[in-house]
């Protein structure tokens, strides 16, 4: 089975089905527990409250989301696409009311740069109620604290600490650490999983993951009672990827304040009530923040036990995602996430093992000498061009003030934020200056660590 690429009026067009059924004109099927499975020991986790429909239908709606999304390849020419998507629901006048409808196909336009026309419809049975109903949750509970096991989410553990005295949070678990044991943490990682189809080229830009996230997320504060999701991610996550574009790619919206109060609009049109996504640490670059969380942790801990290498140790358990060759998985090391990250650990002071990543030695001359022995013959036009541009999203976000237009251009995006957050645009103006002055900073003082022949100093152009 293949995702039609042409058809004449250039739409993808997805049917969601619960049994196999022949496509119908042009029609693409996603079969429920072939192409997407929903896991019904992780979906009792999520059972704080009576059973209710919508839980299951809101994670089928992200589920067919992320499966249209990764399984849709951009032309090469042009990023939008344009999709119809059908899905079967238990309750389709909820999901086909207009400000439900409208509101979900305006936050998913935002966060992938693509039209969405869905429908939904009944579906031929009801999904069956698991067994086990409304499990307990402190009765302080305040917030929902979403995190991926990066590094920001890593840092949940600062807003969590600071708040113990005072409340207990929920959290809404979509990282990795929690799969052995999935009812013993509230919240834990969403109920689906989405396969990919095979034989054809997929999508790697993969926007809608941020709409699963926060469908979870906003799922979880709803069952809890609370209303506000907190999320963790810095500044450095949440605006660069805004700030900084290249050539036709269309900025990067999934931690972005204006994401976020559409996606609350979304949420409170379908589960009626009002929920906020709350972002504590916008105005702080990652290495800052990462250095708040290790002088909390040094200051209400034994600091004989918590130096730098604990630090690195608390931190570093994140996703690793490249094979090295000998069956071991790492990070890649120098795509923008990665770069990030390596900036990030040294304005913390934290020194991470070389093993860390595929590419170990960023005062190698080039790309392949970086890479471990194993993993030299793999690289490819591809990989090459996402190193590249990992090193000059950060230069670029280091140089912003040195647009031709940049007292414009801040203003615009100070405007954009100060409309999502509700601030006033001077104030945003004033501390979105100071955030791209310390992080030329940070990004020059990192730099000047590195070898005079490194590749990386001589793709940021730096001396």
């Amino acid at each position: 089975m293949t995702v039609p690429r042409a058809h004449t009026s250039g739409v993808h067009k997805v049917c969601v089905l619960e049994t196999p059924a022949a496509p119908q004109g042009g029609w693409t099927p996603c079969l429920i527990d072939t192409h997407i499975k929903v896991r019904p020991q992780v979906l009792r986790s999520y059972l704080f409250a009576p059973w209710q429909p919508v839980i299951y239908d809101l994670s089928l709606v992200a589920a067919a989301v992320n499966f249209c999304d990764w399984n849709c390849k951009r032309p090469s020419n042009i990023w939008e696409r344009r999709f119809e998507l059908r899905i079967p629901v238990h309750e389709p006048a909820r999901w086909n009311d207009p400000p439900v409808r409208t509101a979900l196909q305006r936050v998913l336009q935002t966060l992938t740069g693509d039209r969405w026309d869905l429908t939904f419809i009944d579906r031929q049975s009801p999904y069956p109620s698991p067994s086990d109903q409304s499990l307990a949750l402190p009765s302080k509970t305040q917030a929902a604290i979403a995190f991926s096991d990066g590094l920001d989410s890593q840092r949940r553990e600062l807003v969590r600490r600071r708040a113990r005295r005072r409340d207990h949070r929920s959290r809404a678990v979509v990282g990795r650490g929690y799969k052995a044991q999935p009812r013993r943490v509230p919240f834990t990682p969403l109920p689906f999983k989405v396969k990919a189809l095979p034989k054809i080229r997929h999508e790697t830009s993969q926007r809608a993951r941020g709409f699963k996230f926060a469908a979870a997320s906003g799922l979880a504060a709803s069952l809890a009672n609370v209303s506000d999701i907190i999320v963790p991610e810095s500044g450095s996550g949440a605006l660069g990827p805004v700030l900084v574009r290249y050539g036709g790619m269309y900025s990067d919206f999934r931690n972005h304040p204006k994401f976020f109060r559409q996606m609350e609009a979304f949420l409170s049109a379908l589960l009626g009530r009002q929920l906020n996504f709350k972002q504590p640490r916008l105005e702080m670059t990652k290495g800052e923040s990462l250095l708040a969380y290790l002088d909390h942790t040094r200051v209400n801990r034994d600091a004989a036990t918590v130096g730098p290498s604990r630090g690195a140790l608390l931190l570093a358990e994140t996703r690793h995602y490249v094979a090295v060759g000998d069956g071991t998985r790492r990070q890649c090391g120098v795509c923008a996430s990665c770069m990030l990250r390596r900036l990030s650990m040294h304005v913390a002071g934290i020194e991470e093992a070389s093993e860390t990543y595929s590419w170990e030695n960023l005062n190698a001359p080039d790309l392949v000498a970086a890479a471990p022995d194993k993993y030299k013959d793999k690289i490819g036009p591809a990989q090459r061009n996402y190193a590249i541009a990992g090193t000059l999203h950060l230069t670029h976000l280091a140089g912003f003030d040195r647009l031709t237009d940049y007292a414009g251009v801040t203003a615009r995006h100070a405007r954009e934020i100060a409309d999502a957050t509700g601030s006033d645009q001077a104030t945003v103006k004033r501390w979105l200056d100071e955030f791209l002055q310390r992080h030329e900073v940070q990004w020059r003082d990192f730099l000047a660590t590195l070898d005079a022949g490194s590749f990386v100093k001589q793709w940021a152009g730096s001396p």
